[in-house]
């Protein structure tokens, strides 16, 4: 059941003519094709994700570790024979 109020039908005038001036400002684009494409192409297809992996310099360390422990006893020894 619809009450009618008072000004009611004036209200809806305004509203139709509100819509119609949106309309009219706000008309419909037509995508370019080519643009459309490459967007689906770009929402459908799994991009491909690499992610690098940090270095590891473990064996580097070892190395330097090993010289500089190599060069100490060395040191010490020559040192400990004078």
């Amino acid at each position: 059941m619809t009450t009618l109020v008072k000004g009611s039908h004036k209200m809806n005038e305004g509203v139709d003519i509100f819509e119609g001036r949106l309309e009219q400002l706000l008309r419909p684009r037509q995508a370019n094709p080519e643009f459309v494409s490459t967007l689906k192409k770009k929402l459908m297809t799994t991009p491909e994700i690499t992610l690098e992996t940090r270095r590891s310099y473990t064996a580097f360390w070892i190395i330097a570790v090993s010289l500089f422990m190599g060069a100490l006893t060395v040191f010490l020894f020559l040192r400990k024979r004078q």
